[in-house]
């Protein structure tokens, strides 16, 4: 039969196991936060950048010619025009 101070180390491990699992817990959220705002942050600005929405897709190009339906831009065009 365990001893009083057994089972109070036993407790004692058993909370410490709890307050790291929280921590790491808490830590995930914050680098999923962190990873969120990065992307953000770069692809909008990028979007931005290129200085156009999404063209009208050519539809029949694609469907019997299997050509692609969308042209894309060219990466930062809204700048290379200047």
């Amino acid at each position: 039969m365990p001893t009083n101070a057994t089972r109070t180390l036993m407790t004692l491990q058993h909370q410490r196991g709890d307050l790291i699992q929280r921590f790491r817990q808490h830590h995930l959220f914050l680098i999923s936060e962190w990873i969120t705002t990065g992307f953000t942050t770069f692809v909008v600005p990028l979007w931005i950048a290129g200085g156009s929405g999404l063209p009208r897709p050519d539809i029949r190009a694609w469907i019997e010619e299997k050509q692609p339906a969308y042209a894309s831009p060219k990466l930062l065009a809204r700048f290379r025009d200047q």
